[in-house]
């Protein structure tokens, strides 16, 4: 009786989790249903290590991809011989903007701090060249509101005005 009663129990196990199917089996039946499910499971095994190591470099993309970009130094090609004039259309051409006086000023300072020494005067040194380059049609001034801005003359148009892409 109670042999029966495990057997009865053990059925029950077996159709609950579906091995009625493989109780069916004979030995080699079950041998190769084994190997089918062996391969099956190594098959899945290499694709989830495929997509691990796949998963792995996309992580190490975005991270390159969230570094930020290394920016090209400011002032890249500067040449500290330049006469003054020629290093005042250069902090213009690089900022791409009309600037004030005392901002080409401090960008001067900024790239050849070694001015500082050798001029008397910073400001009025940094304004002779700004002077000069107006007098000799290299920099344009022009007043949009209270103070004078100073721009190349590419960046303006026939009648004076500034294009859009260079407004300050």
């Amino acid at each position: 009786m109670e042999a029966s009663k495990n057997n009865n129990s053990a059925k029950k196990i077996a159709e609950k989790y579906q091995f009625s199917e493989v109780a069916k089996l004979n030995k080699d039946e079950m041998f190769i249903k084994y190997k089918e499910m062996y391969y099956s499971f190594t098959e899945l095994a290499i694709d989830f290590e495929i997509l691990n190591n796949e998963n792995v470099e996309l992580k190490k993309e975005n991270i390159e991809l969230k570094k930020p970009k290394a920016e090209k130094p400011k002032y890249e090609g500067f040449n500290p011989e330049w006469t003054g004039i020629e290093k005042v259309i250069f902090i213009l051409k690089e900022n791409s903007k009309p600037m004030l006086s005392n901002q080409i000023e401090n960008e001067l300072l900024f790239i050849q701090p070694s001015l500082k020494d050798s001029w008397r005067v910073t400001r009025t040194a940094s304004l002779k060249y700004i002077t000069q380059g107006l007098k000799y049609g290299l920099i344009i001034k022009y007043k949009p509101h209270n103070h004078f801005l100073y721009g190349l003359p590419e960046w303006f148009a026939d009648n004076g005005e500034i294009f859009n892409k260079f407004k300050a």
